[in-house]
């Protein structure tokens, strides 16, 4: 990576690094103090950007918090929180043409957590052969298992085989 970063500029993206057992953070943590070392006189060439959720009450949650604790002062944080209800009925409208009632909204906004991939989601599928002007609120609901099991059909069979077996186990 470092011969890559000497003719130009990199970036990683690392999603999800909360789920990172501790030999990929270490991984991490060694590259991004050899590239910091390395570029100390100098622009740096390598920028890495993780994305987490809060993670905590798990234990790959208390490893991710004392992997976060151990950089503290190396890195800079930007914390991201989720669109608020004029941001979900703005993108709601843009998505379906036209305003939702403010009640389906903000039971929208609730649900969704403001994350706009699954308003987007949750909004694809209640729309879907229905009168977007009257959409029912619990349709949003009711469209969570699809929205999971379509991500989950993207999966490769070799990580999902785990994962069910994860899931029926209780883990």
């Amino acid at each position: 990576m470092g011969e890559r970063a000497a003719r130009r500029p990199l970036v990683l993206f690392v999603d999800d690094i909360h789920w990172a057992d501790p030999t990929t953070l270490d991984a991490i943590e060694a590259l991004l103090v050899t590239m910091h070392s390395a570029y100390a006189d100098g622009t740096p060439r390598v920028l890495i950007v993780a994305a987490h959720r809060p993670v905590t009450g798990q234990r790959t949650g208390d490893v991710f918090a004392a992997w976060l604790r151990r950089l503290a002062g190396r890195v800079v944080g930007v914390r991201m929180t989720g669109l608020d209800e004029g941001a979900v009925a703005t993108l709601a409208a843009n998505r379906l043409g036209g305003p939702l009632p403010s009640t389906t909204v903000e039971q929208l906004t609730r649900w969704t957590d403001g994350n706009p991939m699954h308003v987007l989601a949750a909004l694809d599928r209640a729309a879907a052969g229905t009168d977007t002007t009257e959409l029912d609120p619990a349709v949003f609901v009711a469209t969570l298992p699809r929205i999971v099991d379509e991500q989950l059909d993207l999966l490769p069979i070799d990580v999902l085989r785990p994962l069910e077996a994860a899931a029926f186990a209780g883990a």
